[in-house]
């Protein structure tokens, strides 16, 4: 289809899930797809109206293809969320909403990846350079969220190895 023309950058609509061929093929774990999209000219980093990038919804854990895998199984992939980095993706993108489709989170991948206990995922971002000192637009912590999803000993050591201020920014004076 990209050959014979098609718009790889799709359109974007106001739905509960991904919205562009890359966010689609980013949520589902298709690394082909991926590649091709955005050696096509697709944005790694275009935002839907939801406020998701293709990293963002690849660290929701999505919806795995495959013969072995059920629908809606969310599935931990590592591999996914490091292809999209290596091709670019800003793992320090919040979510943005526009106005009029409700209020955006300041979430990046790795609040995603942590509140839907992706933890692999979100050690992969963690090592290729999420800030763990980013908050949401409500003020939460990576660690708080961490915390709150279970995450386990070791991701929480590594959030503390990657620099994450124990010290909270009011108590900072």
């Amino acid at each position: 289809m990209m050959a014979a023309g098609a718009a790889v950058a799709g359109c974007a609509l106001f739905t509960e899930i991904p919205s562009t061929p890359l966010q689609q093929a980013a949520w589902q774990g298709d690394i082909p797809a991926i590649r091709a999209l955005v050696e096509a000219g697709a944005n790694i980093d275009a935002q839907d109206d939801m406020g998701g990038s293709p990293l963002y919804w690849a660290a929701r854990g999505g919806h795995p293809v495959g013969p072995h895998q059920c629908h809606g199984e969310a599935a931990d992939r590592p591999a996914v969320i490091a292809a999209l980095l290596d091709l670019g993706a800003n793992p320090n993108l919040p979510d943005t909403r526009p106005k009029g489709f409700g209020r955006s989170s300041g979430w990046t991948p790795l609040f995603v990846a942590l509140h839907h206990e992706q933890f692999q995922s979100a050690a992969v971002m963690l090592e290729r350079g999420a800030d763990p000192n980013i908050r949401s637009d409500q003020g939460l912590s990576v660690m708080e969220v961490a915390a709150a999803e279970g995450a386990p000993p070791e991701l929480i050591a590594l959030i503390l190895a990657k620099g994450f201020d124990r010290q909270p920014a009011h108590r900072r004076q």
